[in-house]
């Protein structure tokens, strides 16, 4: 009953400390009595593996070893698995619960030694260890709590095991900060400066992944300090390529942040740090694009394949970077496909922010395939997570998406909601890609209840598109067209469009709008996947049709668009289709 649920013979002979034989005979007698079973198979090579028909039975047994006994057996039994080929790699669990057992048993008897507090302590040590490797994340920091515990005031693991702490509590999405400052005021006293700089920059990433690029900076600054004069080495590296994604979208701190890419990028290539080579080479890229290199979209995908042979959880990055270029080039699917495949990964991973974060992007991929109810889903989902206490980056964005429902199916107040929530959150973070979009879709949602801050939204983001790299905002750039924007408005942005670098569809089909030529926007739209957007272009292109006299035609180009309006439930636009068909079957002109 001390070994456990299952038990071979050789290890109740080393825990009763009886001889094979005696024991074999034993469990015969008890197995013949229905009392224990052998088991076909046994996860010991050259030894029978029994289990008892019932836990009460095992229950009943346990309770009668009295306590300092209990405490004996549970270490031996311990002692017996640490023997077993690979006891670390597959039975590092198990030991540590025999020796904290054993350890707790000891000391309600009034019987530890510091011997066992150590051996328990040690377990725990290599338990969490494995738990780490094995993307158990809750479970590592549950080891680690009690491992620290257990040490001594003086022991030397603990300002590693508290960085340990920190990140497995990070990676669980479980509060991190505190455990993360506590170690780096240990590793600073224990002259570990590049412990303390990681636990620094687990902080920063934590607060950037909170939608809080700044305070992330801040941190960053702090674990730069610690390694700036250091030697290149793996943590070093580390903290270079952290600090440098951070601040790839700071216009002023583009070309620092691209300079410690590079650098961590150079130590990564030298010291075969193939993690960090991938996370760096994606920033790399990221701001290759910001500066209008298309060349800088071959680094992310060079990156996500680099990252994925290693299997490494940096794939998850690359996989939403990635996702997200793809859909400011114009390829929706194949935006959606890596949002897929990304949320596998993140559950393979077991980081469960990063599983919540690719299904809130997925809410992006339902609304332009016109899986709208689904999408709304998702959204909701995902900001009932942020609201309860995991706030994330992608909240904006999230808005944006329930925000545009909203608008075409005629809930012209709750589209305005969001559009004033996402507007909020875009300007705490000043990143242009939460901007650029929040601007785009405020002006549309407050154009008819709050012209003048339509206006005010629509010249700001122009501006914004102008001074700074109109590419974050491509998508977003069809809400300009059905918003407050006039004629002049529509040419100034004409005007940045024909001069933007890295070209993408998007522009294409905005430009193909603003000339007029709204069935070209369409065809553009629908090569593209984006069917609300092509819907709507059609809307306008029946418009223009029908005041020119072509009835057919405005039928033609409505024929699609109250189809996909009537499946997503859009009653705002299926209203004003309804208007277009009831004039076109009126209209006295047919062009023949």
């Amino acid at each position: 009953s001390v070994v456990g649920k299952v038990f071979w013979p050789d290890a109740v002979a080393y825990v009763a400390e009886r001889g094979r034989w005696a024991v074999e005979e034993a469990l015969r007698r008890l197995e013949q009595r229905q009392l224990i079973r052998r088991r076909h198979d046994s996860s010991v090579a050259g030894d029978s593996e029994y289990a008892f028909e019932h836990v009460l039975i095992r229950d009943v047994a346990y309770r009668t070893i009295l306590r300092p006994l209990r405490a004996e057996k549970h270490r031996r039994a311990a002692e017996w698995l640490s023997s077993l080929p690979g006891a670390l790699r597959d039975r590092a669990d198990t030991i540590a619960h025999h020796y904290v057992t054993a350890l707790e048993n000891a000391e309600a008897s009034g019987h530890a030694v510091p011997e066992l507090r150590l051996a328990a302590s040690n377990a725990l040590h290599a338990a969490a260890e494995r738990a780490g490797s094995l993307h158990s994340h809750a479970a590592a920091a549950r080891l680690w709590r009690k491992a620290l515990e257990l040490y001594p005031p003086d022991d030397d693991r603990r300002p590693r095991s508290l960085l340990a702490l920190g990140k497995a509590l990070a990676l669980a999405d479980e509060p991190a900060t505190g455990a993360l400052d506590e170690a780096a005021g240990a590793l600073l006293e224990a002259g570990d400066f590049s412990g303390a700089a990681e636990a620094e920059s687990t902080n920063a990433w934590l607060l950037s992944l909170a939608g809080k690029p700044e305070r992330a900076r801040e941190r960053d600054g702090r674990a730069l300090e610690l390694v700036r004069d250091a030697a290149p080495t793996p943590a070093k590296a580390l903290i270079l390529s952290s600090v440098g994604a951070h601040s790839v979208f700071v216009r002023e701190r583009r070309h620092e942040a691209l300079r410690l890419l590079q650098e961590a990028l150079s130590i990564a290539e030298a010291l075969g740090l193939g993690e960090i080579e991938a996370e760096a080479l994606q920033f790399i890229g990221m701001a290759r694009l910001d500066a209008g290199d298309e060349s800088g979209l071959r680094d992310i995908e060079k990156a996500l394949a680099a990252a994925v042979e290693l299997n490494s959880p940096v794939s998850l990055s690359c996989y939403g970077n990635l996702a997200d270029m793809r859909r400011y080039f114009g390829s929706l699917e194949a935006s959606a496909a890596l949002h897929l495949e990304g949320e596998r990964a993140a559950e393979r991973f077991g980081i469960p922010v990063q599983v919540r974060r690719f299904r809130a992007e997925q809410a992006c991929d339902l609304y332009y395939s016109g899986d709208w109810d689904e999408a709304v889903i998702h959204v909701e989902e995902y900001l009932d997570a942020v609201e309860t206490g995991s706030p994330h980056r992608g909240v904006g964005e999230a808005r944006i998406h329930r925000g545009r429902i909203r608008l075409a199916r005629g809930d012209g107040e709750g589209a305005l909601e969001d559009a004033e929530a996402a507007l909020e959150f875009a300007r705490r973070t000043a990143e242009p890609f939460n901007l650029f979009p929040a601007l785009a879709l405020h002006s549309r949602a407050s154009a008819e209840r709050a012209p003048g801050q339509a206006e005010a939204s629509v010249a700001e983001l122009l501006g914004g598109l102008a001074a700074g790299q109109p590419f974050w905002g491509a998508w977003s750039l069809p809400d300009l067209l059905d918003g407050a924007a006039g004629e002049e408005r529509l040419a100034e942005l004409r005007r940045v469009l024909d001069t933007a670098t890295p070209r993408t569809r998007w522009y294409e089909a905005v430009s193909a709008a603003i000339d007029g030529d709204f069935v070209r926007a369409a065809d553009l739209y629908a090569e593209m996947g984006s069917r609300p957007d092509e819907a709507v272009a059609r809307l306008r292109a029946a418009e223009q049709a029908l005041a020119a006299g072509d009835a057919v035609r405005a039928r033609d180009q409505l024929a699609d668009a109250r189809a996909f309006f009537g499946q997503v439930g859009a009653q705002a636009h299926l209203r004003e289709a309804e208007t277009l068909v009831s004039a076109s079957r009126s209209s006295p002109r047919l062009r023949r």
